[in-house]
């Protein structure tokens, strides 16, 4: 039986959303995988839970300069709920039965009754060292204590970045990186170790490394100043 994913997420611009939504799912189609679905927070284009939507015809000029060829994900139905955690987009959500979940992005808080629902488990990425950083701004704090960035995948549980671990794959510093490219690698890192979680799960030889609590540190939004700090740093590693 074919194997049921769906990826999902949300971000505050549409046109962010729309881009890096192409770019996510066109990985998956140059890796040879096939998507059952994307699910995705309503954005200001309906506002309504199972929305069918094909992103060619409402960004028709965008798509027809990526899509230069049919596909196995072409015409892929995109579902838009309210959010991921009231009771009509999780009884929505369970009745696509998804095997397995792959988060692509946005600042929501998964909840567990979400988390339950796909047999496998959901797939998501994290920039920071898994289980050492965990939270937020870690690419800032690993600058700031002088190290590299990295990237992790983790199958996501209801802790912060506590799930288990895939993937670890440092981000090599160069000569004229700044903050913002080096999260910019991440992202493009991020999405490709997705793919290729994914493609270990079908073959069912993903791995998964648990993590304990006690293992990591979960760090918080960065001030100002000590950003300031982190670039200083980074500086002197290029």
């Amino acid at each position: 039986m074919k194997m049921r994913i769906f990826v999902f997420g949300s971000f505050m611009q549409p046109s962010a959303h729309l881009v890096r939504l192409n770019s996510f799912v066109r990985r998956f189609q140059d890796n040879n995988v096939q998507l059952t679905g994307v699910i995705t927070r309503t954005l200001p284009l309906k506002n309504r839970v199972g929305t069918y939507f094909n992103p060619r015809r409402t960004l028709r000029l965008m798509y027809r300069t990526v899509h230069k060829k049919k596909t196995q994900n072409d015409d892929l139905p995109v579902y838009f709920v309210k959010d991921f955690s009231s009771k009509e987009s999780i009884e929505k959500i369970r009745s696509f039965k998804p095997d397995l979940m792959v988060f692509i992005g946005g600042r929501e808080i998964l909840k567990p009754h979400l988390l339950e629902i796909p047999t496998i488990g959901t797939l998501g990425g994290h920039f920071g060292k898994l289980p050492e950083m965990r939270g937020m701004n870690v690419t800032e704090w690993a600058l700031f204590h002088s190290k590299n960035p990295a990237v992790s995948i983790q199958f996501i549980d209801a802790g912060v970045d506590t799930g288990d671990i895939v993937f670890v794959r440092q981000i090599p510093i160069e000569r004229d990186d700044t903050i913002k490219s080096l999260r910019e690698k991440s992202n493009l890192l991020c999405q490709q170790l997705l793919v290729d979680a994914t493609k270990l799960v079908l073959e069912g030889k993903c791995p998964r490394q648990h993590q304990k609590p006690e293992e990591g540190k979960q760090y918080f939004t960065m001030h100002h100043r000590l950003i300031e700090i982190a670039q200083r740093n980074l500086s002197k590693m290029q």
